[in-house]
């Protein structure tokens, strides 16, 4: 809940549902296989509380992902005492990702055209099919490797082991006040799931299906 009010002050509600329409397929796998397979008591309860975790982690990650620039996260990396090198890999890979989305829908709209099917057949004939997908993507983004080095040795990465900023950083009054806020709330429902008159609530547990 706290996840969806934030987006909504971000104004990023479309987007972010669109990232997670796939997740809730995924949290309804996570609820049936912690319900069949898992060996705790209350098996409701457990998948229940699995299930909400994860909705949890991706629901925020994607919010941050979402409101946050790329540079921005890159720079406040190197401001946290990560090298730079281990900082450019990580940035690099979250770049690649649509990048590399964008490759394959090409390359299969491309052996559709050449009469590739991978709609039908079993599942064995499909797996098979996704060889003549793979190959030519491996070596697109092998290729693409080559170029992305020779272009950073041209600019002479690395070279310099200290790195300076285009950008200052500096938390504002309003950051300063969510973080307050964040550590006032996380303090007080540690404190009240102890005391004996709140602990029930916190201590829920959802009842079991006979």
């Amino acid at each position: 809940l706290l996840s969806l009010v934030l987006v909504l002050l971000n104004r990023a509600l479309k987007e972010w549902w669109g990232t997670l329409r796939m997740v809730f397929v995924l949290s309804a796998i996570i609820f049936l296989l912690n319900f069949f397979f898992s060996e705790r008591g209350n098996k409701v309860n457990y998948a229940s509380a699995m299930t909400l975790r994860f909705l949890t982690l991706t629901s925020f990650f994607s919010l941050f992902f979402l409101t946050t620039p790329p540079e921005e996260l890159s720079d406040a990396l190197v401001l946290l005492g990560i090298p730079y090198e281990y900082t450019f890999m990580f940035m690099m890979a979250m770049r690649f990702i649509p990048t590399l989305a964008r490759d394959l829908q090409t390359i299969i709209d491309a052996q559709r055209s050449r009469g590739l099917e991978l709609e039908r057949g079993g599942i064995f004939k499909r797996v098979k099919r996704l060889i003549p997908l793979l190959v030519p993507l491996i070596v697109l983004e092998i290729r693409r490797s080559v170029v992305v080095a020779e272009a950073l040795e041209a600019r002479a990465f690395g070279a310099s082991k200290r790195r300076t900023l285009t950008e200052e950083y500096g938390l504002r009054r309003a950051e300063y006040c969510f973080l307050a806020w964040t550590t006032i709330l996380t303090v007080a429902l540690i404190v009240l799931s102890r005391l004996p008159q709140t602990a029930s609530i916190f201590g829920y547990r959802l009842p079991e299906i006979p």
